[in-house]
């Protein structure tokens, strides 16, 4: 085998698995019992964070993580407590990539990573307008009706 040809099986690897991110998603347990789902392609990588380590800045609560400040958003429509005392020492926290930066979001727990699916039903939502996540359909995905999520 060349060089060139084993590059060029290096790149074909590398491009099957983007496409494979591409179709695959995150479900995550939030507000006790719903399913959500993000782009798996999106998130940077899931961290159980020690609420310990939560700090609060005027943009709200953030967390430190690898040399950066990473603002904190919970995925609940629930009151959250992020900060203080509570039952669980840690949080489930979904690094995620938006197009302006990196966040940290809250969740109850994560499932799995599942195929994306092809029928995908839009919804109609007014969406809070403080709010960084929006649904933009529901599907079936792992047996449980999962809302899909369009982070900003």
């Amino acid at each position: 085998i060349t060089a060139e040809q084993a590059m060029l099986g290096s790149s074909i690897t590398i491009h099957d698995e983007l496409t494979r991110l591409d179709e695959q998603v995150l479900v995550c347990q939030v507000d006790g019992d719903r399913h959500v789902a993000l782009p798996l392609a999106d998130v940077v990588c899931l961290e159980q964070v020690d609420r310990s380590t939560v700090e609060h800045s005027a943009s709200g609560h953030v967390i430190q993580y690898r040399g950066d400040i990473v603002p904190l958003h919970p995925l609940s429509d629930q009151p959250h407590t992020i900060a203080g005392n509570s039952e669980d020492a840690t949080l489930a926290v979904v690094i995620y990539r938006t197009t302006e930066s990196v966040i940290g979001l809250l969740v109850d727990h994560i499932v799995d990573v599942a195929p994306r699916p092809a029928d995908l039903k839009p919804v109609t939502l007014t969406t809070d307008s403080h709010s960084r996540h929006q649904v933009i359909g529901t599907a079936v995905v792992l047996g449980r009706v999962t809302d899909f999520l369009q982070v900003s």
